[in-house]
């Protein structure tokens, strides 16, 4: 704020006429008030009036000046601007109180600044830096003078960064699947969480497992994100989790015969029938020329491991590695006579009999015969012995495999079938314990 003097002249009249001409050289204003208009305590002036002509001489006695005076006090303009600032996410506020005068504003000379700023910011982000409140007081002579200045205020930012660069994830890992299934669920602990070098609290780590669970065979990739306290997310990498079957690999039985074997869909499988000469086992038409092509035949209760003739037994459980049960019966450790279960997810994984089968007229009638780019799993049709009948059937036209499945007491129960007259393995055909079928064994769990 400062003070503007007019001081207003004329020319004389009288006696001198034009003569005279007069002027006022203003020499002083002293003593000004702080104020708005018409506040200030005295003010005076030197003055000269001369006559023009050859000899100018001062003719100051012959007139009585007359003074017209405006003072006008304007408001001085002041600039107030809060603070920015930024900082990296620590879970802490930042504040900043600070302020400064821009624009090239600045204070009187006489006058100090209360300023108050407020404004906070904790999670990833901006906030807004305010200018909240503010007086001015004169120094000399304290009062507040806040009113004498024009006053305009900006708002500063507060800005919180993302943690980048710190975020560690966990390493790439490979999962195997349980034999049978065709899907795992992933659980963080199985993929290890990633982890934040150095921690800071506040801090939570994320995943898509949700949206990928449950994983099938094959790659995925796994995101690893970090947040902030208020759920932002601040940084992210990629794990890569590669699922898989263990190998399917083949293995020997008790009497020295190795079996090769194939992984048709969810499941590793024996190649070829078993061919060890334990209980009730004989080749089809008991000629041992059909035991290299299609392995023994079997009754189920040999097959499953119990006593013969005895409807009533229960065979022996094993358990596999996922912890579910199952028969192992004559198949070699760590392989299963397949339950019914097996032979529908089986079925799943084919839905047609045609793939299974060998592909070779050695093993099957002309236009029985599987496809060339089957599944490997080669089944042969070394048929069946129908103890009812008293005879052997389906040479080369059915393949018929036990199950492990069947009620106490009852002599009757349920095989695979693959056949003329099979659109299914699931084709239900009446059969009896005494029956002589093949046994062809699934792996249950993973030999170590």
């Amino acid at each position: 704020y400062f003070g503007l003097i007019r001081i207003q002249t004329g020319e004389s009249s009288g006696a001198l006429g034009n003569a005279a001409k007069s002027f006022v050289s203003m020499q002083q204003i002293s003593s000004m008030q702080s104020g708005l208009d018409g506040f200030f305590s005295r003010m005076w002036a030197d003055y000269l009036a001369v006559q023009s002509g050859f000899s100018p001489t001062s003719v100051t006695h012959n007139y009585i000046p007359t003074f017209n005076v405006v003072l006008h006090i304007v408001k001085r303009p002041l600039e107030i601007t809060a603070n920015s600032n930024s900082k990296v996410f620590d879970n802490t506020l930042l504040t900043d109180p600070g302020y400064s005068f821009t624009n090239g504003t600045t204070l009187a000379s006489t006058d100090a600044a209360s300023v108050t700023v407020e404004g906070e910011r904790n999670c990833v982000g901006s906030s807004d830096n305010v200018v909240t409140a503010y007086q001015i007081m004169h120094t000399e002579e304290p009062r507040d003078v806040t009113e004498c200045y024009l006053i305009t205020t900006v708002k500063g930012t507060l800005t919180v960064h993302p943690i980048t660069g710190n975020f560690n994830c966990p390493d790439a890992v490979t999962l195997i699947l349980t034999e049978g299934t065709y899907e795992m669920t992933v659980t963080p602990v199985q993929t290890g969480v990633a982890t934040l070098v150095p921690a800071v609290s506040g801090t939570s780590v994320g995943h898509n497992l949700d949206a990928l669970n449950p994983m099938g065979e094959g790659t995925h990739t796994v995101t690893w994100i970090l947040y902030d306290a208020c759920g932002n997310a601040m940084d992210s990498c990629k794990q890569i989790v590669e699922v898989q079957y263990p190998l399917c690999e083949g293995v020997t039985d008790y009497y020295g015969h190795d079996y090769n074997a194939v992984r048709v869909g969810y499941q590793c499988w024996l190649t070829e029938n078993l061919r060890w000469p334990t209980g009730d086992h004989h080749t089809f038409n008991d000629d041992p020329a059909n035991l290299d092509k299609f392995g023994y035949l079997y009754s189920w209760y040999t097959a499953v491991g119990v006593t013969e003739g005895n409807v009533n037994a229960t065979p022996t459980t094993s358990t596999a590695d996922d912890g579910s049960s199952y028969v192992q019966g004559i198949c070699p450790p760590g392989w299963a006579v397949p339950s019914q279960n097996d032979v529908e997810i089986l079925d799943l994984a084919t839905g047609t009999v045609s793939i299974l089968k060998d592909p070779s007229t050695l093993y099957w009638l002309p236009g029985f015969e599987g496809v060339a780019d089957g599944t490997g799993f080669n089944a042969r049709g070394g048929g069946l012995y129908n103890a009812a009948l008293g005879r052997y059937e389906d040479l080369k036209t059915g393949f018929h495999f036990w199950e492990s499945d069947a009620t106490p007491g009852s002599n009757i129960l349920e095989s695979a079938c693959i056949a003329y007259y099979c659109d299914t393995l699931l084709f239900n055909k009446p059969n009896v314990k005494n029956d002589r079928k093949s046994v062809r064994c699934v792996r249950k769990n993973v030999l170590h």
